[in-house]
Order: structure tokens, then C-alpha cells, then sequence
């Protein structure tokens, strides 16, 4: 291709996207009336949850509601991952359609006991043709009723297949032939399966409607293992961001999240039961300080009311799915160092609080561990910015939880640069050595311009060492590149004293 110049190419895949990097992801976990339980999916919308998830689960609407919250104070894309006790799937017998066979409900459920299968005979659409090409411009135009045909203009063997769940139609297939093509279309879809049936048969016009389905246990049990196994089935490999269990309070869920935040790089929003008292909260926070998994996440009160489902009415929800949000909204002017509290930390959709504690409440709860959202002159703000650590403990240079969040980000660039390493040549001069450490340095200036990184200058803010210390004849000979990077990230201003001095007239100001 000649330079300057444009040069377009196609293929049949998408090119690798590389290491997600973006910290503003949420990670949610709850209830859900239908979906996978296998898999978590990626919303950017609360129409797109609707329409994957259900319409929310009046039993248990903390998932709903959070990623409703989520969107509406600034979140760009959630991964939901749905957690069941006990649900089990619709069934139904679909020897009406495919000899063999027996129709499953997608995903575990009450509303599978609303999914109905219909296989017809395929309409045929004829060909009409147009002036100018044989038609006589006398000829009447033909009526619509002219151009659709039905079994008996059909070629024999082509069908259709409709899903519909509670009377309205979800899906419908192209022409299907066989019930390997069946199984095919309906493998795609989030509402049935087919099981059993020889792939090769002829499929039959029927309809096939499932029964059973339960939802199991709602919400919940807060000692089982339903958010741990949720939470498992969500890879490292989606990236960073904010992991969170909406509501969720136990010893056994909190602790579940927080592991989940430490293993997969991620920070955890911890929710305090609805309406606990100070010492209770005090207690579940102490609960899970001293962990080396603390410094990962941080413990959040009281909950917050927002505008309802339908108009005129309110709803009272978590504070993790509004902080979630905010990060998210924070994260897009680029630095995740940011505390995201106070004014960076007010959303105007929420319209109160479900509880007020008091100025020396909140202060003994943030030494405690335990973040709170308060009413500063008429706006609601998170007041608050801190870790599980304990100030006066070993991690205490991770107390702040902008520094949780900017470790993340610096973890997963750093994970992006290292993946462009992985099988380069480890040469005997230290080519491949001083581009890995420029590269790292590249990425921790990023963070020293947006004044992430406290210091006079880059020398002061962070060191990148990829010497011979580190990068040993001895190590290099085991194909292991190394690099230490050491950092110094900036507070945030946790209060700020102004002190006012009256001079007398007769004294000069110096």
C-alpha cells in the first residue's frame, strides 16, 4: 500500500481486543427471573436486562435495581451473573415436533412454565414480476394475499418454529428443515432447548408447551453457596472494575466478594444489611478486617431511596449499585485515583436515605471500616472513601479506596504490556529488557501526568527496575522476563482545616 494513503482489509472474525483494561465495569451479582446461572452476560441497558434477565423479581429486586441504579448515575456496561438456590427447569415432552425429543426451559424458573413452541409449515413469498420485465401495465396490481402462500404452495419438508413466553411471541426462526436445525436456532436463543432426537429427522408442525420450573429459594440463602458459585463463574479474563453482591450482608457473602475482588483484580462494594445499627455495622466490619483480602474492597451505608418502578413511587436499594455507577462516571475523565466521594461522589437521581446517623456516627464508623452516604447541604454524597484496612495495622498504606482502585488500573495496563512480551526473544543484549521497562514507564507516566502519582517529578512518583538484579542470567535462562515497579500514589484529602487570624490594624500581613 502506497503511503499516504488508506488501506481496508476484511476477514471473517474480529481482531483480538487485547487485555480489558477499563475499570468502570461492574460486575453484579443477584436474582434474576430468568437467565443463564452458567455464564454471566454483558448489559449496556436496562432494556437489554429486561429482555435477557426478566422484568424485576418482585421476591427479590436487588439485582434489578442495582443495575437500574448502576445506569442511571453513569455506569456504561455491567456483567449480571444470575445466582439461584435450589431453581429448577420447565420441561415439556416435544414429540409433537421432533420424534425423540424433550423441550427444556433455557434457564431455571417459573417463567419457563410460560414458553410455548410452535413449528408451521413455512409460508412461501412468490416472485412478482415488475413493470417493464414482462408485466403488463394493464394487469391489476396484485392484492398482498397474492404473494404469501401457505401448506399448500409450500415446498415440502421447510418450516418455521415461534417462541413465545406468557402469549407474546420472542422468536421466530428462519426455515428449518430438520431437527438438528431446530436445535441449532434454538441453542442461539435464551429461551429453550432441545434434548434428545435424531438431528438428521424431519421436525413437525406441533406446538409444545412446558410446565414446572421453580425459582427456588428467594432471596437467597445468605449461609449457602449460591453467590460464591455465581461468583466463580465469573472469569478474570473480562477485566477489571467493580464486583458487588447487591444487598447481600452475610459473613458468608461479604467474604465470598471480597475473595472474588483479590483473586481476579477487582475492588468489592460491600453493602451493610438494610437499616443495621452502628454496632452492628462496627461488627461486620471487624468481621472481615485483618483478611489479607480487606484492602480489596469496602464496606458501605445506610441505603438509599430512589425514584420507583412506576411514577409517583420509591424504592430503597444498596448503596453498592449507586457507588458502582459513580466510579464508572468518575472513570471516564481518566483517573481512577480520584476518590469518587463527595462532589465527585453525589448522584442527583437518588432522593434521600433510608437512615441518618450522625456526624460522630459516621466517624466512628469510617474508622471501622464502613463507608457512608450522607446528606451534605440538601445533596446526597458519599462521604466517605476508605478500605476494610485498619489504619493502625499492617496494610494501613492500603487504607484509602482510591488507591485500591488505582492499583487495579496500574495491574491490568501493566498486564496489557506485559501480554505483548509473552515468546519475545530474550537477547543477549537487553534489547527486549529496556523496550518492556520503557513500556512500563510509558504506562505509570499516564498516571504521573493525571497527578495519580505523588511527586516533584517521575523520578520521585515511581521507579520501574528491569536490571540485572531483577532480571537474572539465571531467571532469563527459565524464559521469565521480570520487572518491580514501585509507586507512590496520591491521597486524597480526607479533611481539610482552614485556620482564620484578625490582625489588628496596626500589624502588617506577612
Amino acid at each position: 500500500m502506497s503511503r499516504p494513503g488508506i488501506e481496508v482489509s476484511s476477514s471473517a472474525s474480529a481482531p483480538a481486543t487485547g487485555v480489558p483494561t477499563d475499570t468502570s465495569v461492574f460486575f453484579c451479582v443477584g436474582e434474576a427471573t430468568m437467565g443463564a446461572i452458567d455464564a454471566p452476560t454483558r448489559i449496556t441497558s436496562l432494556d437489554q436486562f429486561v429482555s435477557t434477565y426478566g422484568a424485576r423479581l418482585s421476591a427479590a429486586p436487588l439485582g434489578y435495581d442495582s443495575v437500574d441504579a448502576y445506569f442511571h448515575v453513569g455506569g456504561g456496561a455491567v456483567y449480571f451473573m444470575r445466582c439461584v438456590d435450589g431453581a429448577t427447569v420447565a420441561t415439556g415432552d416435544a414429540t409433537a415436533v421432533a420424534t425423540g425429543g424433550t423441550l427444556n426451559a433455557a434457564s431455571p424458573g417459573t417463567f419457563g412454565a410460560g414458553l410455548k413452541l410452535d413449528v408451521v409449515t413455512a409460508p412461501t413469498l412468490f416472485a412478482v414480476e415488475s413493470e417493464g420485465k414482462g408485466k403488463s401495465k394493464s394487469a391489476p396490481e396484485p392484492e398482498r394475499s397474492e404473494f404469501l402462500t401457505y401448506p399448500e404452495a409450500t415446498a415440502a419438508g421447510q418450516f418455521m418454529a415461534t417462541v413465545s413466553l406468557a402469549g407474546t411471541v420472542v422468536a421466530t426462526s428462519p426455515t428449518i428443515a430438520t431437527i438438528g436445525d431446530l436445535r441449532t436456532w434454538l441453542a442461539a436463543g435464551p429461551y429453550l432447548r432441545l434434548v434428545g432426537g435424531t438431528d438428521t429427522g424431519a421436525v413437525t408442525v406441533g406446538s409444545v408447551t412446558l410446565g414446572g420450573g421453580t425459582d427456588g429459594t428467594l432471596p437467597t440463602t445468605p449461609s449457602g453457596n449460591a453467590v460464591p458459585t455465581a461468583l466463580a463463574a465469573i472469569p478474570k479474563t473480562l477485566g477489571p472494575g467493580q464486583v458487588a453482591a447487591p444487598g447481600k450482608s452475610s459473613l458468608n457473602e461479604h467474604g465470598a466478594v471480597l475473595s472474588h475482588a483479590s483473586l481476579n483484580n477487582r475492588v468489592a462494594l460491600l453493602d451493610g444489611a438494610k437499616g443495621e445499627d452502628v454496632t452492628t455495622l462496627k461488627a461486620d466490619a471487624a468481621s472481615l478486617r485483618g483478611t489479607l483480602q480487606d484492602r480489596y474492597g469496602s464496606m458501605w451505608a445506610p441505603w438509599a431511596i430512589v425514584p420507583g418502578v412506576a411514577p409517583g413511587t420509591t424504592r430503597v436499594i444498596p448503596w453498592s449499585g449507586i457507588e458502582a455507577g459513580l466510579c464508572a462516571a468518575n472513570d471516564a475523565g481518566g483517573n481512577p485515583n480520584q476518590a469518587v466521594a463527595g462532589a465527585w461522589g453525589a448522584p442527583p437521581w437518588v432522593l434521600g436515605l433510608n437512615q441518618t446517623f450522625s456526624p460522630t456516627d459516621c466517624e466512628t464508623l469510617l474508622y471501622a471500616g464502613v463507608n457512608t452516604a450522607r446528606l451534605i447541604y440538601g445533596e446526597v454524597q458519599a462521604y466517605a472513601f476508605r478500605t476494610l484496612v485498619d489504619p493502625n495495622g499492617v496494610r494501613a498504606g492500603w487504607l484509602e479506596l482510591n488507591w485500591a482502585r488505582c492499583n487495579m488500573a496500574i495491574v491490568a495496563d501493566s498486564e496489557a504490556v506485559a501480554q505483548d512480551y509473552v515468546f519475545a526473544q530474550l537477547d543477549g543484549r537487553g534489547h527486549t529488557i529496556a523496550a518492556f521497562g520503557g513500556a512500563l514507564q510509558g504506562v505509570l507516566i499516564g498516571y504521573y501526568n493525571i497527578d495519580a502519582l505523588f511527586g516533584d517529578d517521575v523520578t520521585e512518583a515511581f521507579l520501574v527496575n528491569v536490571g540485572p538484579q531483577v532480571n537474572t542470567v539465571d531467571k532469563l535462562s527459565q524464559g521469565i522476563l521480570s520487572a518491580v515497579l514501585e509507586v507512590r500514589m496520591s491521597p486524597h484529602a480526607e479533611l481539610v482545616q482552614i485556620y482564620i487570624v484578625k490582625q489588628p490594624i496596626t500589624v502588617a500581613l506577612v
